[in-house]
């Protein structure tokens, strides 16, 4: 369904003459929660390097009516589904952990700093078992120059 959806916000894009603009937040990149090649594919994502709880501020601080902000984050794909359920952790825990790890601290540091080793952990294995969402496809060696493995640009570094 969230490929069906970016393509018809593409062609609604090419019809106006416009540019698709993402809505994905860094949470849901690091944490995986994105389908590949659908709310992914936008070429600009204005919000992309904000948490989810900050996006939550954000909108709070725009005056998005409350309706929308207390509705819980959801995929919508399943009746009674959330994604906090789905991650057994709320964002604004998930938020702080990640944070931390992008900073360079190691789990322990963050056990050691009074949080959840459960919480931890979870954050952790989402945010190291869906790194490959986060890349290109591997491109298959056929020649000595291929895109994206040996042909790299200074600015592909």
């Amino acid at each position: 369904m969230a490929r069906v959806r970016m393509i018809a916000l593409f062609d609604l894009a090419a019809k106006h003459n416009a540019l698709p603009l993402g809505t994905g937040n860094k949470s849901e990149r690091l944490l995986g929660y994105f389908t590949w090649h659908a709310d992914d594919s936008p070429p600009v994502n204005p919000i992309g390097d904000l948490f989810k709880s900050q996006i939550w501020a954000f909108a709070r601080h725009l005056g998005v009516p409350r309706e929308i902000l207390e509705k819980p984050a959801s995929a919508d794909l399943v009746q009674g589904q959330t994604d906090e359920g789905d991650f057994g952790i709320s964002y604004a825990r998930a938020d702080l952990i990640l944070n931390w790890l992008l900073h360079g601290y190691a789990p322990r540091d963050l056990i050691a700093r009074g949080f959840d080793a459960a919480d931890v952990e979870i954050v952790r294995a989402r945010l190291d078992g869906t790194h490959w969402k986060r890349r290109l496809p591997t491109v298959a060696l056929l020649s000595s120059a291929a895109i994206g493995e040996s042909y790299l640009r200074p600015v592909d570094y």
